[in-house]
């Protein structure tokens, strides 16, 4: 594996699934991939860090193609992969080749996996085209998942709210976006998205409320999951040519989303408004990471008020009635903090968080293949984007033309 310039990495015959920035060294990007575009063939799992020309400081292989990879929130030198044979791998950095544990009760391929990101302990979702996600504990050697949730179709995406350690938000085959508590296998929401299969999803990290989901129908729409069965999207841009495949809301500005599609291009979003400059804002830690940059290398040595109608691209407001229908709400409630058990209504908080009317579109990358994974870097003003086109990029907020 070489790296191609400073910002991009070229991986010569396998094509990524996903990358994401290490949440605990921004120069450390981890990335899915696999072979023959995940048809048939093996797996891999990279982690390439900046210091090094962004060349490979670690691999590993599975016998199926790896499809997602999540860093651990618990360990610096853990990631997370999932794969086509229905597996998750748990691999330690200080293993290259093999993984240290698999975690395997999914009868069909998994799409995406995900760690919990509120300080709940060593816990992972996995999403699969057996129709289910499932929540596991990554330590104490655990054989069996915790918990099981359901769905009508297959499940491509699964997130983690930032904010409550107990909910999730998953994207499915029949257009729904469901909100989760994962201590009760019932839905505490379900989203009616879109019309067509829901792709992709990602909470704001600064309105634990809202999320945004992307589609076949080649839109991203914005949800208050606290808004009535009756009320429209906050806003619906029609951001590609073909599906969107992935997204990704900033931990630096709620009004800034990042966007790749099957149309081969990535796009950041920026909503503005009078109050809402277009500008982006100074990166700031979202999370409590203290693993310094020389500890890493160290032990590579030892071994985040819904408006009254839709916002279109142009910022035009689309008729409510178009979406009368879009959401269906059942009555369970999610969790309100991370301190036991104690549950709230969705539909009797605050307003929420305001979000700009102009979304503006500006140009990450084209990629001569489907984009497959957008992340924001949580330690710097950077966005990496992958592609089937062998290559991942890693672009500054202020160097995109």
């Amino acid at each position: 594996m070489t790296a191609r310039g400073s910002g991009c990495i070229r991986i010569p015959g396998l094509h990524p699934y996903g990358a994401v920035f290490s949440p605990y060294d921004g120069s450390n990007v981890a990335i899915a991939s696999a072979q023959n575009f995940g048809i048939a063939g093996k797996g891999t799992v990279s982690v390439h860090d900046r210091a090094q020309g962004w060349n490979a400081t670690f691999t590993g292989d599975w016998t199926d193609g790896i499809f997602s990879v999540c860093w651990s929130e618990v360990d610096p030198f853990q990631v997370i992969t999932a794969s086509g044979d229905g597996s998750c791998q748990l691999w330690s950095l200080s293993t290259p080749g093999r993984a240290t544990h698999v975690f395997k009760e999914h009868t069909k391929e998994v799409n995406r996996v995900a760690f919990c990101q509120a300080r709940e302990g060593p816990l992972f979702a996995s999403a699969s085209w057996d129709s289910t996600v499932k929540i596991w504990d990554c330590q104490n050697d655990r054989i069996h998942s915790i918990n099981t949730l359901s769905h009508h179709g297959y499940v491509y995406d699964v997130r983690w709210n930032t904010h409550r350690a107990h909910t999730l938000a998953s994207s499915c085959e029949d257009g729904t976006v469901t909100i989760w508590d994962i201590r009760i296998s019932s839905p505490a929401k379900i989203i009616r998205a879109h019309l067509h299969e829901s792709l992709c999803c990602d909470w704001n990290k600064y309105d634990p409320n809202l999320l945004i989901s992307g589609s076949v129908d080649r839109s991203i729409r914005g949800f208050d999951i606290r808004a009535g069965a009756m009320s429209a999207p906050l806003f619906v841009i029609e951001a590609h040519q073909l599906a969107v495949r992935t997204v990704a809301w900033s931990p630096f500005d709620p009004n800034v989303i990042a966007s790749g599609s099957y149309d081969m291009h990535a796009f950041l979003w920026t909503f503005v408004n009078e109050q809402t400059p277009n500008k982006y804002k100074k990166p700031t830690k979202t999370r409590s990471h203290t693993t310094s940059r020389s500890q890493y290398e160290h032990h590579h040595q030892q071994q985040q008020n819904p408006h009254a109608g839709a916002t279109s691209l142009t910022g035009h407001l689309e008729n409510p009635s178009t979406f009368n229908k879009t959401n269906t709400e059942i009555p369970f409630s999610v969790p309100d903090d991370d301190h036991g058990s104690r549950t709230h209504n969705i539909s009797s908080q605050k307003a929420p968080l305001r979000i700009g009317t102009q979304p503006q579109q500006r140009l990450l990358g084209r990629h001569s293949e489907f984009v497959t994974g957008v992340d924001f870097n949580v330690l710097d003003n950077e966005i990496v984007h992958c592609s089937w086109d062998s290559t991942v990029c890693i672009d500054s907020f202020y160097s995109i033309a």
